[in-house]
């Protein structure tokens, strides 16, 4: 994460003190370029990393909110009843049939 963020570990030691600013807030820039001074790390890469942050805390509360008990992931699977072969083979690459000298030239 340092690499990253272009800093060394005491600078990581100093990000770690400081409260994450809320990302749809409309101060969220100047508390970045704040954090990013005190801390000396770059203010670009730090903001994309928070960003990521709140969408990866957004779909943990999205997959804790369902009421199936399924997850919230659940839509990208088969339901039970459906075509199963067509998710067996979804993954799987078509090859060209070869012909076995049935009377086509090449």
């Amino acid at each position: 994460m340092a690499d990253y963020l272009d800093c060394s570990t005491e600078d990581m030691a100093r990000l770690a003190f400081c409260r994450r600013p809320v990302t749809d807030a409309a101060t969220f820039r100047r508390e970045v370029e704040q954090i990013a001074a005190y801390a000396s790390v770059r203010a670009e890469r730090l903001a994309q990393l928070l960003r990521e942050i709140e969408s990866i805390d957004a779909l943990q509360a999205a997959d804790r909110s369902t009421s199936s008990g399924q997850g919230f992931l659940m839509a990208a699977r088969d339901r039970v009843g459906e075509e199963k072969d067509t998710a067996k083979d979804a993954g799987k690459k078509r090859r060209p049939r070869k012909d076995k000298g049935r009377g086509h030239k090449s």
